[in-house]
């Protein structure tokens, strides 16, 4: 993806991921709002989700559920985005952004690289300042495969673990930031994230049992996101 950036001529950018697909207007419709307002850094829009013979298939429909177009700065979206902890923005395929107003390389934020949330933190370093649209009109499409819904049932303690550890990596952007404006607003951040994750943890503990080997680093990290309650 890097590389692709680097590559990339564009002032504007809208990554097509493999097999997904693109409503036949979305660009020109992102790009009516991106050349009346340079300031404007980031277009998204709800995607439909699809499997390999082009059918919906549950949730049917990801993102936010608007009653019109919104377009505000990209604080606000930046922020409710950190605290539920949801990608509501988009997959690559979404999301048609100003290549100038990155700030970091593609899956990095400030002092941390990321590869789960390498998507959601990308956009994270775009919404930091201007502004940015949100449609009510999904213009893409996100193709599901059976083989990934194989895949993510069968995940293993790493898998788990990285996604945790890249979510704790979040909590000490957003500390360090001051996206958080109070300790409840934090502490409303935390409980989220641990009520994610508590599933994937229960599930491994009944997998493995005492065989369960709990990472070295796992209480450092548990008490570097309680401490700052």
């Amino acid at each position: 993806m890097r590389r692709c950036l680097e590559l990339a001529k564009g002032e504007y950018i809208n990554f097509l991921m493999d097999d997904d697909l693109f409503a036949p207007q979305k660009i020109e419709i992102m790009m009516a709002y991106c050349l009346k307002d340079s300031d404007i850094h980031l277009v998204t829009s709800p995607r439909y989700v699809i499997n390999d013979d082009d059918q919906g298939i549950a949730p049917y429909l990801m993102g936010l559920q608007l009653e019109q177009d919104w377009m505000g700065e990209g604080q606000e979206l930046l922020k409710l985005s950190i605290q539920t902890i949801d990608n509501f923005i988009g997959e690559p395929t979404t999301v048609l952004f100003k290549k100038s107003a990155l700030k970091f390389p593609f899956g990095q934020y400030y002092h941390h690289e990321f590869i789960v949330y390498s998507d959601l933190v990308t956009w994270y370093s775009l919404l930091e300042s201007g502004k940015c649209v949100y449609l009510k009109e999904a213009l893409s499409y996100f193709r599901r495969h059976q083989s990934q819904t194989t895949a993510e049932s069968e995940k293993d303690w790493g898998d788990e673990l990285r996604g945790f550890d890249e979510a704790a990596k979040l909590a000490d952007v957003a500390s360090l930031n001051h996206v958080f404006e109070t300790k409840v607003e934090y502490t409303q951040f935390i409980t989220k994230l641990l009520e994610i994750y508590s599933v994937a943890f229960k599930r491994l503990i009944a997998e493995k049992g005492e065989g369960l080997q709990i990472p070295s680093t796992y209480p450092r990290l548990m008490y570097d996101l309680l401490s700052r309650i």
